[in-house]
């Protein structure tokens, strides 16, 4: 629940700056990086186990690394913040539970799909005219939503888990 909190605080600025700007400001990803950091720490001080560190750094570089060669292999697809957005979700996500990604897959594909659709409406630098696959919209907050969607449907998963 703490890393969703990290993950709406955090997501709402970047995803403003994105629309605004389109750029990922260097310090907001940090800043994200930082406070999911000092909340793992505080949660395995808290329980006394140290177990989720490994996999949640593994997974942030992992999904750094995945977002680095897609950029590269698709330069104007994504740009350099959105890799450093990708680490930052990874050390959330693996801190979650690794496997976690494969929801974030997904859900980041429905979440492009919708955002090309409301783009034209909500991203000013978006010309309607253009047609979809040329389109030049700010990729950060499709990758923000899935984020989210994966922390709710983490969260309800286990609340009905619980019953």
């Amino acid at each position: 629940m703490a890393m969703f909190g990290v993950a709406v605080a955090c997501g709402i600025p970047l995803i403003v700056y994105d629309v605004r700007e389109h750029r990922l400001p260097n310090r907001l990803t940090g800043a994200a990086a930082a406070l999911i950091l000092l909340v793992a720490f505080i949660a395995a001080l808290v329980s006394g186990s140290w177990q989720r560190w490994w996999p949640m750094l593994l997974t942030g570089a992992v999904m750094l690394l995945g977002g680095y060669l897609l950029a590269v292999l698709a330069p104007t697809g994504l740009g350099l913040g959105d890799v450093k957005l990708f680490g930052v979700l990874g050390l959330g996500l693996g801190h979650l539970d690794p496997t976690s990604v494969v929801l974030f897959l997904l859900a980041l594909a429905l979440a492009s799909l919708l955002w090309l659709v409301l783009a034209p409406r909500l991203d000013r630098a978006t010309d309607p005219e253009v047609p979809w696959l040329k389109r030049h919209i700010a990729f950060g907050p499709p990758i923000i939503l899935a984020w989210w969607t994966v922390y709710i449907t983490m969260m309800v998963a286990a609340a009905a888990g619980g019953r």
